[in-house]
């Protein structure tokens, strides 16, 4: 039993998870010691010896190394990524999830649902993303569901550094702070998610490859252009 709990610790599973409590053998045991599966750590005579906490820490070790064994050339990828596990994809159909997983979207893979996916580099997406760009894709709100943590959604609005002066509202988890989603008010009935939600990292090369880059003028001088979509140098939706 110590070897057990030598490998979860090699493993790094203690951090993540605390030490397993597992129920040592009692003395004199009439539990018969055979070569059959009741022997292996893993087998089912081992768990019912062991309290609904330790079973509960198992699952959780089998969620995560499933996640991080996932196969990127087979669909779905969902590799391990944020604090939840539960994401899922579809046909015309998956989840986006925030970093601590509170919050969870689903959206359509595919029109007329799926509005447009494109890179956007303005000023506004590289300071609200903290990075060089953003990559987005527009859903109709029609089609877009909240599958948990609404309300755990805060907003922040503002017009000022927003070209045409309409107001862009965004949303983001409260606990966390992933932006899920914005909404302008240039564009009624839409909701503009992030690629990098998207719990199906097979998506990201497929179904959600942008269509189209703008704001190329302001793109930092050491990043190359997305091969093979249009270039635009302001705005594409205006």
């Amino acid at each position: 039993m110590a070897g057990l709990a030598s490998e979860f610790r090699s493993r790094g599973w203690v951090a993540a998870h605390g030490p397993p409590e597992v129920t040592e053998l009692p003395s004199g045991s009439d539990i018969k010691r055979t070569s059959n599966s009741n022997t292996n750590p893993s087998s089912r005579g081992l768990h019912s010896m062991m309290n609904p906490s330790t079973t509960s820490r198992l699952t959780a070790i089998q969620k995560h190394t499933t996640m991080a064994a996932a196969d990127k050339s087979k669909p779905p990828y969902i590799p391990l990524a944020g604090c939840a596990d539960d994401g899922w994809s579809k046909e015309d159909e998956a989840t986006a999830t925030c970093f601590c997983g509170a919050v969870q979207l689903a959206f359509p893979t595919q029109g007329p649902g799926l509005v447009d996916i494109f890179i956007c580099n303005c000023t506004d997406c590289r300071k609200i993303t903290a990075s060089m760009f953003a990559s987005n894709f527009t859903v109709a709100d029609t089609h877009l569901k909240h599958l948990r943590g609404r309300d755990n959604l805060k907003t922040f609005s503002q017009s000022r550094t927003i070209a045409s002066g309409n107001t862009m509202t965004n949303y983001f988890c409260s606990t966390c702070g992933t932006l899920m989603y914005r909404v302008g008010s240039a564009f009624p009935g839409q909701s503009i998610l992030r690629i990098g939600t998207v719990d199906d990292f097979h998506l990201h090369e497929t179904k959600l490859r942008p269509r189209v880059e703008q704001f190329t003028k302001d793109r930092v001088d050491w990043l190359c252009g997305v091969e093979g979509v249009k270039q635009v140098e302001g705005s594409a939706y205006t």
